[in-house]
């Protein structure tokens, strides 16, 4: 993985929204179980998922977040960047979904009161 400006705000802002998450477990399990309904045959393993079939599905929220407050942050064109050059390394499908599918994750998450905004 690069190792840039972009890269290291990248990996600081996804550490700061598990920190936010783990203090929401229940609209965390809500948005989990969404997720599963959404995307039934996600990966339950990485490169392409996460360690686990929880922890993919928890990425798909961790990962949108990470999007979003890039965007905000850098704007949209260097936020797709840089999670773009992510996918190549890690969490492919999960950030692959972010890219493609954003509104379909950030909805479940505004659904249950998990949206940052």
């Amino acid at each position: 993985m690069p190792k840039n400006d972009g890269a290291f705000l990248s990996q600081y802002l996804h550490e700061q929204i598990h920190w936010f998450e783990d203090s929401r477990k229940t609209e965390v399990q809500n948005v989990i179980n969404d997720l599963k309904i959404k995307y039934p045959d996600a990966p339950k393993k990485g490169p392409e998922g996460a360690r686990s079939e929880l922890s993919t599905y928890l990425h798909l929220a961790v990962c949108l977040l990470e999007y979003d407050a890039l965007t905000e942050i850098l704007g949209e064109e260097e936020a797709h960047k840089i999670i773009s050059t992510n996918s190549k390394y890690f969490y492919k499908w999960i950030y692959q979904k972010t890219l493609t599918e954003p509104d379909s994750i950030r909805d479940i998450l505004v659904k249950h009161n998990l949206y940052i905004k």
